[in-house]
């Protein structure tokens, strides 16, 4: 747990300079609003990873840590699907339908679990600031237009960051499901050389089913952290 310090953009103050400033005076006061927005970047950073690594937040991290475990164990059993069903289409077909529910129960999980630790960020910064710095911030607050106060800041950032690692789970989802329906497809493909007969039909129908229900779990979930954390989707854009 990281140890309660005092904020370090608190303590610097911005010189104005006035009517007629010097160049010398307009640096120091543009240097002084770059080292005011590094040290608050830094105490941002500091309450956030504070707040997401204690009390409820990090209770509830362990159910994200057991969606991403169970992804990992299905990579691996597809890899023993792959050889026990390379050449039987209706056993891979059966076998992947199996794969996709087992997929979509990962993702609520993490999604349910997401959504309450959205829910939980002010509990958690509330938490990681100490009695000082909530006065500080309190102050820093009231005390005139800054665009938002280091608490609605550091929620904001720790709800930021949320999105972004429930992004990355959506992905690595979606990468594992990509692969998996081109499994599927080449199974269709090797079925349609054979003699049709109803009950493989229905089990391919089985799978698309299957994967259409975790396509609109990870759309919802997606749904559900944009609407939190908008600037979260910036970023994976950008990043993208």
């Amino acid at each position: 747990m990281i140890e309660s310090r005092k904020l370090v953009s608190m303590n610097i103050a911005i010189p104005s300079p006035g009517p007629g400033a010097s160049y010398a005076q307009l640096k120091a006061r543009r240097d002084a609003v770059e080292a005011l927005a590094a040290a608050r970047k830094r105490d941002v950073e500091t309450v956030v990873t504070k707040a997401l690594s204690s009390g409820r937040l990090s209770a509830i991290d362990s159910v994200k840590q057991m969606a991403r475990a169970k992804i990992e164990a299905i990579r691996e059993r597809v890899k023993i699907i792959k050889q026990l069903y390379g050449t039987n289409p209706k056993g891979m077909a059966k076998a992947l339908a199996q794969i996709f529910k087992e997929l979509k129960s990962a993702v609520q999980s993490f999604r349910e679990a997401n959504k309450q630790s959205m829910d939980a960020t002010g509990e958690g910064v509330r938490a990681a600031l100490s009695e000082d710095e909530q006065a500080a911030a309190q102050a820093e607050s009231e005390a005139g237009p800054p665009p938002k106060s280091l608490y609605d800041e550091t929620i904001q950032a720790a709800r930021e960051q949320l999105g972004r690692d429930g992004f990355e789970f959506i992905d690595t989802v979606r990468g594992l499901a990509k692969a998996l329906t081109d499994l599927l497809e080449t199974a269709r493909t090797q079925a349609r050389a054979r003699k049709r007969d109803d009950e493989t039909d229905k089990t391919f129908e089985d799978a698309d089913t299957a994967f259409k229900d975790l396509n609109e779990q990870l759309d919802g979930m997606s749904e559900e952290i944009l609407r939190a954390a908008p600037a979260a989707g910036m970023r994976v854009s950008i990043a993208a």
